[in-house]
C-alpha cells in the first residue's frame, strides 16, 4: 500500500479470497486470522513487513506473501506567541515550526485568513488563532488554538506635589488608564537610584534637590508601555527663632515677639499671621512658620509677668529735732530706690 500517515486508519485484505483460513503477522509478531487486518488509528511502531499465509480446507499451505507498510510522522504543531496579549495597532508575531516541505493554513476564530500560508502570522486582531500544516504525503494536522488579545495602550498619568521637605512623607497618586482585565505591571522610578512597583507608593527623600520622577505603565508585553514623567524640588526645613523685646515683665507692661527670616506664612499660637505680635500675659508662645514649598517649623518663647509688688515703708519716728536722725525701713520687694536722695545716707538701700 501507500505510505499513510500517522493515526489514520489502515485496513490490509485479501481480494477475491478463497475458501480457507488466512492468517496476518503484523512486524510486532502479532497474528490475525482472517481476510483482513484493521489498524484503526496507526503508530510509528505499526510500520514494517506484513506477512500473510493461506491454509486450503486440506491442509495445504500456501507460499507466504508480503507487503510493506510506510507510516508517515505527522510532527506536533505548536503556536509560539510573544505574548498573549500585546498593544492595539501593533502586530504580535505568531510562529510555528518551518519547514519548506510544509504548507500552511492559518485560521482565525476558525476560518482561513486571506494570503496567511507562511511557518508565521503577524496576528493584529483580538482572537483565536490556530494553523493547519499539511506535510509530504498529504499528511494535515492542526495546531492547539491560541487566544491573544490587542489590548488597549496604556497612557501613563500621575499626581505628586512641586515642592516638598526633606523628611516628610510624600504620596503619588496613580491615575494611568489600562485595559480592564488583564496584568498590569508598574514601575516608578523616584530620581535617587530608590524604585517601587505600588500601584499608590508613598516616599521620602533624605537630601534636597530636584528629581525627576517617572512612571512605567506596561503589560505583559514589553513593548506595550507608556512613560510619564514630573518634577518635583526637595528642601530642608526652615530654622526659625522667636526673638523678644522682654522675656519677663512687670503686669501692664508689653514684650513684640517676632520670627526671624522670610517665610510663605506665619501662624501664631493666638491665632495671629503677622510676622510679629505684642503680647502682655505670662504663656508659652509658639510660632508655626511654612515655606514656599511646603516645609513646616515650629519654635516656642515662655513670657514671664510679674505682678507689681506692694510697697510698705515704716518709719522709727515721725517728728525729729534738728540733728537727729530717724529709720525708713520697706518692704514688699527685693530692692529699693529711695527719692528724694537729699539727707539720705544710703538711697539704694
Amino acid at each position: 500500500p501507500a505510505p499513510v500517515c500517522e493515526g489514520s486508519q489502515v485496513i490490509l485484505k485479501v481480494d477475491n479470497p478463497l475458501t480457507g483460513t488466512y492468517t496476518w503477522q503484523a512486524p510486532s509478531g502479532n497474528t490475525v486470522v482472517g481476510t483482513e487486518f484493521l489498524i484503526a488509528q496507526t503508530t510509528v511502531a505499526d510500520a514494517g513487513k506484513y506477512t500473510l499465509e493461506f491454509q486450503a480446507p486440506d491442509g495445504c499451505t500456501s507460499e507466504k506473501d508480503t507487503t510493506i507498510l510506510e507510516i508517515i510522522t505527522i510532527p506536533e504543531i505548536t503556536i509560539v506567541a510573544p505574548n498573549d496579549i500585546f498593544c492595539d495597532g501593533t502586530t504580535n508575531k505568531l510562529t510555528v515550526t518551518d519547514d519548506p516541505s510544509y504548507t500552511y493554513v492559518w485560521k482565525l476564530n476558525g476560518s482561513p485568513i486571506s494570503g496567511a500560508t507562511d511557518s508565521f502570522y503577524d496576528a493584529s486582531q483580538t482572537g483565536t488563532y490556530m494553523v493547519e500544516v499539511t506535510t509530504l504525503g498529504n499528511c494535515t494536522v492542526s495546531s492547539a488554538a491560541v487566544d491573544i488579545l490587542a489590548a488597549s495602550p496604556p497612557t501613563a498619568l500621575f499626581d505628586t506635589p512641586a515642592s516638598s521637605c526633606l523628611g516628610t512623607e510624600i504620596s503619588f497618586t496613580n491615575n494611568s488608564t489600562v485595559q480592564d482585565g488583564i496584568n498590569v505591571f508598574y514601575n516608578w522610578d523616584f530620581g535617587d537610584g530608590t524604585t517601587s512597583s505600588d500601584d499608590n507608593p508613598s516616599k521620602i527623600y533624605t537630601s534636597e534637590g530636584t528629581y525627576s520622577v517617572s512612571l512605567t505603565v506596561k503589560y505583559d508585553d514589553e513593548n506595550c508601555n507608556d512613560v510619564a514623567t514630573s518634577q518635583i524640588v526637595i528642601g530642608a526645613p526652615p530654622v526659625i527663632t522667636i526673638d523678644a523685646t522682654l522675656e519677663s515683665f512687670c503686669r501692664g507692661e508689653s514684650s513684640t515677639l517676632s520670627v526671624d527670616g522670610s517665610f510663605a506664612s506665619v501662624l501664631w499660637s493666638n491665632g495671629s499671621t503677622d510676622q510679629s505680635i505684642v503680647v502682655n500675659s505670662e504663656a508659652l508662645y509658639t510660632a508655626t512658620v511654612t515655606t514656599a514649598n511646603g516645609c513646616e517649623a515650629s519654635a516656642e518663647k515662655f513670657i514671664e509677668v510679674f505682678d507689681l509688688p506692694v510697697i510698705r515703708i515704716e518709719a522709727s519716728g515721725t517728728s525729729i529735732e534738728l540733728g537727729q536722725s530717724v529709720q525708713l525701713t520697706a518692704t514688699g520687694a527685693t530692692s529699693y530706690t529711695w527719692e528724694p536722695e537729699t539727707y539720705l545716707d544710703d538711697p539704694n538701700s
